[in-house]
């Protein structure tokens, strides 16, 4: 279900630009005890580096939660999306260094684990978070991350600007931490009509912990 309209695997230096692509219906199939939502890809990263996506849109409504994600990638190494409208950024299995700039982002938000440096600029987000740390692979971040000029519009009764899991029930085959530093350079946050400028926590830099 994962193999993607475009696919750029196994392979460096490539570049996706100013495409209209479309987010696929959302079905459901039976999990290990219980039915979990899938679906698949109009992009498809599989062990790349350096892959920019560049104005590349997305057909349908980026809040539409009947339908999956644009694209989603595994083992790669240095992301770049630049200038583009679709549903979520999603690293699975993993990425080296990835950078979200001037996007818009919808329901799915950033998604990711890995290591390197995460910077996300000149973006506006909506989700629950504004970066999720998948939980189902550790909530994994071995490196730095960076919030620079941004805006976040929450959509969940809780939201948080940055949100991981790991109950430590699993081995993932790698020791799971969280990012070292977490600077954040200019946020804001929409609340509905309500608007909450977070520029107060100034360069907020996290201890490094291990999950």
């Amino acid at each position: 279900p994962y193999g993607g309209f475009l696919r750029v695997s196994g392979c460096a230096y490539v570049t996706l630009s100013d495409c209209s692509l479309t987010g696929h219906k959302i079905y459901i199939t039976q999990g290990v005890g219980s039915r979990v939502p899938m679906g698949s890809y109009d992009i498809s990263l599989g062990g790349a580096a350096f892959v920019t996506l560049s104005g590349i849109t997305q057909a349908q409504d980026i809040m539409d939660n009947t339908r999956w994600g644009l694209m989603g990638s595994n083992y790669c190494k240095d992301i770049t999306l630049e200038n583009c409208v679709m549903s979520r950024f999603d690293a699975h299995m993993g990425v080296t260094n990835a950078t979200v700039r001037g996007c818009r982002l919808g329901w799915q938000r950033v998604e990711a684990i890995g290591m390197g440096h995460f910077l996300v600029e000149d973006s506006e987000i909506s989700g629950w978070n504004f970066i999720q740390l998948r939980h189902d692979y550790g909530g994994h971040w071995d490196g730095e991350m960076t919030i620079r000029h941004c805006v976040f519009r929450p959509t969940g009764e809780h939201p948080s600007i940055l949100s991981g899991a790991n109950d430590e029930d699993h081995d993932f085959g790698y020791p799971c931490k969280m990012p070292h530093t977490l600077t954040i350079d200019g946020l804001t946050v929409v609340c509905g009509a309500e608007t909450k400028d977070v520029a107060c926590l100034g360069n907020y830099r996290s201890p490094a912990l291990d999950a």
